[in-house]
């Protein structure tokens, strides 16, 4: 019996695995706000759960903890447990959880189940037909998309989506991550096909290779640098000063931010000087490439945990290989492990890494069985002896290896119930945004209410229904004759706007995307409630300690104070962004309208001046400003040289006024946990990234 549930666990192991190696390149499903990495980290989840409950089976089926270990397992661990130990102490550690924080220890935990569950040999050659049959069917979709007649199209009719007909849209998950991928599987295919023994499979390799560059070189072309359809990168140099700027402090020295955490680390740490490029206003989730990544997010724990893999596997490569394939995945973990320096790391990539070595783990196992130990610690039954009777019998009870098994059933069972519960508040989510995009007020309100329920710690959920909660009272307010019950709709609505703003923010107060959410709740009441400004001010204050050198920021304060007419405090804050950014017109053209409410005209014109300097001379912009320049010089008795100039339709300039919520004709009263404390903390100080152009003085 014993012998029958052994060998079918082998034959299933041996099946799953194929099947998740084929399957996870390509896996996606449109029911969650992350079509890709969401569904992929499921997979992963699931399978190290299905990796749990058959080494549970494999013990009781051969009375033995069995476990293979070999030079790359201690390694792993590690680097699981840098992973652990960042998460835990991140800000938020649900949605540390919901990301790297999960899927690097769960890729880890199957990497190192799977070599003592595995015994035949064919498999590691299966396994890299399954990657490979994975490729060309990535190949092919990414063909048909460059032709417009791809999967996206069936997708968007089944689902009423809006996936483009590019190669933008893959199922691995981004252009980078499948150009990374093929480039890797044409290597493997190549080797393979030209180590193979039979003419058929050399030949049907070669032609795979053949038809997965096709696709490699239509994706190089489409994501090459300077193409409008490039895929935009931190730069290198930018990512090298984030990490080593996150080893200053001793905390996110030894853990780094968090698996999920690097946008807080890039808001904190960025360099001044990136505000002078296009990417100034780009919140970067991802590092440069996956060694600054780990640099940052895990610290020199995690770093540590990488150099200890990379050491044991050079010093492992020196092994000869007995197979062509030990060449094959040596050379390819090797490569992977490279590449951690050239490109970031995207779900795929990290896969394939960590997947390689559980393939060269195995291949030490049947070819070089002296650099692997195994562990076989037999579990015998339990005896017992009954008593009072002239001839004691004994009994056997085979219960230990259950007992053995139990906690590992006991973890898989609760890794997928807490994964069904985050998922499930994906799921939701995702129905509110396809809800909102069809102006579903009400429905948008009740699924974000169900994902919250589901998963009350993501904040992107509480910002979400925040906004919908102020966008409903905002309705309800511009009726023209209000009830009793709209005026308390309205102010309920409003209370739970801020609630879901504040516990937003406090879930994870590092994150000035949390802040300036709040901010735009309260500013949006600032005619409407008591204090409003106040608590606005508050909160745009600490998002701009979250992120110091974000220009925006500080533009967007003075712009509350110009609202409520308080120039020289908007004067300082406009001036402050001139210095994070003095390339920018804006800053300039806002200190000028700053400068006309304090009836400042020569201030303003010089301003105005500087302002035109960084415009483009076909804009409706320059257009603008020379016309306020006319004005200006008009007043101030000053000669200015007329130029004609052709304005497109749009313009960019803006000056700040009150943000409005329609006025339920009276004021709405808040309770006072409603307010935010201003913890008068000074605001970081700018400094200045070159002498801004100063005003010109006025003739």
């Amino acid at each position: 019996m014993l012998n029958r549930l052994a060998k079918l666990n082998h034959s299933l192991i041996y099946i799953v695995v194929l099947i998740y190696l084929f399957l996870f390149p390509l896996f996606f499903l449109p029911f969650t706000a992350n079509f890709f990495d969401t569904n992929k980290l499921l997979l992963t989840i699931v399978m190290a759960a299905l990796c749990l409950i058959l080494w549970g089976v494999d013990i009781i089926s051969h009375k033995a903890l069995r476990l293979t270990i070999s030079p790359f397992t201690l390694p792993l661990i590690v680097i699981a447990l840098a992973v652990l130990a960042s998460t835990f102490f991140t800000a938020n550690k649900v949605e540390a959880f919901m990301g790297r924080g999960t899927f690097l220890p769960a890729l880890i935990l199957i990497a190192v189940i799977i070599p003592f569950l595995i015994h035949a040999k064919k498999f590691l050659e299966h396994a890299l037909y399954a990657l490979i049959a994975s490729g060309v069917v990535l190949s092919l979709i990414s063909i048909f998309q460059s032709l417009g007649y791809g999967p996206s199209k069936l997708l968007n009719r089944i689902f009423s989506l809006t996936i483009p007909d590019t190669l933008a849209f893959t199922p691995a998950g981004s252009p980078l991550a499948l150009i990374v991928f093929l480039a890797i599987l044409i290597l493997i295919a190549i080797i393979l096909g030209m180590s193979h023994k039979h003419l058929f499979a050399r030949i049907s390799l070669l032609v795979i290779s053949a038809l997965m560059g096709a696709s490699l070189i239509l994706l190089l072309v489409y994501s090459w640098p300077g193409k409008t359809t490039a895929p935009v990168f931190l730069p290198l140099e930018h990512g090298y000063v984030i990490a080593l700027e996150s080893l200053k402090t001793p905390r996110t020295a030894l853990i780094g931010f968090g698996p999920e955490s690097y946008v807080v680390a890039y808001n904190t740490t960025r360099p001044a000087r990136i505000n002078l490029t296009p990417l100034w206003n780009v919140r970067f989730s991802n590092g440069s490439n996956e060694l600054f990544q780990i640099i940052t997010t895990l610290g020199v724990v995690g770093l540590f945990a990488w150099v200890i893999l990379t050491v044991v596997s050079l010093k492992t490569a020196k092994i000869p290989a007995k197979q062509p394939l030990g060449n094959v995945i040596k050379f390819t973990a090797l490569t992977l492990l490279f590449l951690m320096i050239l490109v970031p790391g995207t779900y795929l990539y990290l896969f394939l890494t960590l997947i390689m070595f559980l393939f060269w783990s195995l291949y030490l196992k049947f070819y070089h069985p002296d650099q692997v130990k195994t562990i076989n610690a037999a579990l015998g039954g339990i005896s017992l002896v009954r008593s009072g009777t002239a001839e004691p019998q004994e009994r056997n009870l085979s219960l230990l290896p259950f007992l053995t098994a139990l906690p590992l059933w006991v973890i898989a069972g609760a890794l997928l119930t807490l994964t069904s519960q985050a998922y499930s508040g994906e799921v939701y989510f995702r129905q509110a945004l396809v809800a909102l995009a069809k102006n579903q007020g009400i429905e948008t309100y009740n699924l974000e209410r169900q994902a919250i329920t589901k998963n009350p710690y993501v904040t992107a959920y509480r910002r979400a229904y925040a906004a919908t909660n102020l966008a409903l009272a905002n309705s309800i307010a511009a009726k023209e004759n209000l009830t009793d019950q709209d005026r308390q709709n309205v102010t309920q609505l409003i209370q739970q706007a801020i609630r879901e703003g504040k516990v937003a923010a406090s879930l994870d107060q590092a994150n000035a995307a949390n802040w300036e959410n709040l901010t735009t709740i309260y500013k949006s009441l600032i005619n409407v409630a008591q204090n409003a400004d106040s608590w606005t001010i508050a909160a745009l204050a600490q998002a701009i300690r979250n992120d110091p050198l974000n220009p925006r920021l500080r533009l967007d304060l003075g712009g509350v104070y110009y609202s409520l007419g308080q120039y020289d405090q908007a004067i300082r804050f406009y001036q402050q962004a001139a210095e994070l950014k003095p390339d920018w017109a804006n800053a300039y053209y806002n200190l000028a309208a700053a400068h006309k409410q304090k009836k400042e005209p020569a201030q303003a014109y010089d301003y105005l001046v500087v302002t035109i300097r960084y415009l483009d001379p076909t804009s409706a912009d320059y257009a603008k400003v020379q016309d306020e320049l006319k004005v200006l010089a008009d007043e101030l008795n000053l000669d200015q040289a007329d130029q004609t100039v052709t304005s497109p339709p749009q313009s960019d300039l803006t000056v700040p006024s009150p943000a409005l919520t329609p006025n339920p004709t009276q004021s709405v009263a808040l309770p006072e946990e409603a307010a935010l404390e201003n913890n008068n903390q000074p605001l970081p100080t700018t400094a200045p990234l070159e002498t801004p152009p100063s005003p010109t003085s006025t003739p």
